[in-house]
Parts: C-alpha cells; structure tokens; sequence
C-alpha cells in the first residue's frame, strides 16, 4: 500500500477573517466589562460618602443632644433670614464635636483614608463642606433649616454661584453640570 501525503483541505484552520471577528468580539466584550466596572466602582464611591455625611448629619445630631439642644453653633446668624451663604470649615466642626465622647465614637467609625482626625474627606479624597444652620422664608412662613453637609462629587467642583445678578454673557449651564453629581446629606 502506498502512503499518500495528506493534502490539507480547504476546512481546516481559520481565515484571516474570521481570526479578526474573534478578535473583535473580544474587544467589544473587555470594552464592556471596562465600562461595567467603572459604573460599580463610581457607584461605590458615591455610596460611600453618602455613609460619610450621614455619619457626620448623626454626629451634628448626637452634639446637640448632648448639648441640651444647642446646635454647633457658627459664625452665620440663624434667625437671620438673609444670613450669608458660608461654608463653614469643616476642622472647625470636628474639632468641636469630638471633644463629645459619643460623637468621638461615631467618627471612630469612619474610615482612615475619610478621617485623619481632624478633617474628613469624600469617597475622591475631596474635604466635605458644612453649610450652617439659616432661618429661610418659605411661602410666608419662617423656618430654620438644619446645617447639613456636602460633597462635590466625582468631579471636585462644587459649581455653585450665590450672584443673585446673572452677569451679561455668564454660562450658568457650567454652574449646573458642576453641580449636578454634588452630593448633600440634605438630599438622604
């Protein structure tokens, strides 16, 4: 008997083309995945600093408590219905409430890389902002509305504008994306 060589057929192995969909294929999906997590990751950090200013919103609670109902008082005048906007530094509040033993529990809770003891931080490493305790009129009727805490988001820029004139040629559309992944404890 005689041996004949094997001639390959034309069905064996892949064509250039059909190499370049797998390939293609594979991008695609890894391209999906990025974005997936991405997403999750966002979404995490976002959960987190939620913890963040809830845990601190249980902080300013807890201080008033204890304080037989004196809230962390600022520079701003509460009954003031025209009390000036100002952020608060946020050393200033820690440095005061710690000093509570409740509260200095509740910040034990915080993690490192959110508290270095003495300021804290968002879920980007950005300091979280107080806004004070203000006096506002809605429809007639004065309220107090409660000093809460914020973050700028994923982006660092707090995009807020206090100008109550809107300055000719001004693009408040930047003002509202910066602020549009702000993050309030108010908000919870």
């Amino acid at each position: 008997m005689k041996n004949h060589p094997v001639q390959p057929s034309p069905s064996q192995g892949f064509t250039l083309i059909e190499v370049l969909i797998v390939v293609a294929v594979i991008t695609i999906l890894v391209a999906i995945m990025v974005a997936v997590g991405a997403s999750a990751q966002r979404n995490a950090q976002i959960n987190q600093t939620k913890v963040v200013l809830k845990t601190l919103e249980l902080i300013s609670e807890e201080y008033t408590r204890q304080q037989g109902g004196n809230h962390y008082q600022t520079d701003a005048d509460p009954q003031t219905s025209r009390a000036p906007e100002t952020v608060l530094n946020i050393s200033d509040f820690v440095s005061k409430t710690i000093d509570v033993p409740a509260c200095k529990q509740t910040y034990t809770t915080l993690p490192e890389r959110v508290f270095d003891g003495t300021k804290v931080y968002d879920a980007w490493g950005h300091e979280v902002r107080i806004w004070p305790r203000r006096k506002i009129d809605s429809g007639g009727t004065a309220e107090l509305r409660p000093a809460y805490f914020e973050s700028a988001g994923p982006d660092g820029k707090y995009g807020r504008s206090f100008s109550t004139q809107q300055t000719p040629g001004s693009n408040n559309d930047s003002l509202q994306r910066e602020n549009a992944d702000n993050i309030t404890s108010r908000d919870m």
